[in-house]
């Protein structure tokens, strides 16, 4: 089992729905210790958001061999493909919401391979984001600040 937590807050300004970019600090590697074992992926997010939509994906790259997506849902229509989606809440700066999501990964690797995983976020252009706090940023304690990771597990 290994883990990055990522206590800081970051923001991202929306580039337009389907143009994701990394969630710097929330990248995890693993080289696991069988041949044929299965990777269960664990993402928990605290995200600000008030006025705006979102999504949240995760790739990863077996042994610099480049990112692919995985765990994504079905492609349908038009429709932005995803692990997490955001939600539009207009009625309160002083909300941020968690939002969790697992996947159990079947990788095809050999046992030297180390895994990197990424969690990215998309955001519809000219609104911003942000990560481990509520979309206001009040210095009192009606807002929140929190603690967002990724965990990867071995399953053998």
């Amino acid at each position: 089992v290994v883990q990055a937590y990522k206590t800081d807050v970051t923001s991202q300004a929306g580039g337009g729905y389907g143009n994701y970019y990394n969630i710097t600090g929330l990248s995890q590697a693993i080289t696991p210790t069988k041949a044929g074992s299965k990777i269960l992926v664990d993402v928990r997010l605290v995200i600000g958001n008030k006025d705006h939509y979102g999504s949240i994906k995760v790739q990863a790259d077996i042994d610099s061999a480049g990112y692919n997506d995985i765990g994504l849902a079905d492609a349908s229509g038009s429709r932005t493909r995803s692990w997490l989606g955001n939600t539009y809440d207009p009625s309160d700066d002083t909300q941020s919401k968690n939002y969790t999501g697992s996947f159990l990964w079947t990788p095809s690797y050999t046992l030297t391979d180390v895994i990197t995983v990424n969690v990215l976020w998309s955001l519809q252009t000219g609104n911003t984001v942000w990560l481990n706090r509520s979309t206001g940023s009040t210095d009192n304690s009606t807002y929140f600040v929190g603690t967002s990771s990724l965990t990867l597990w071995e399953i053998n």
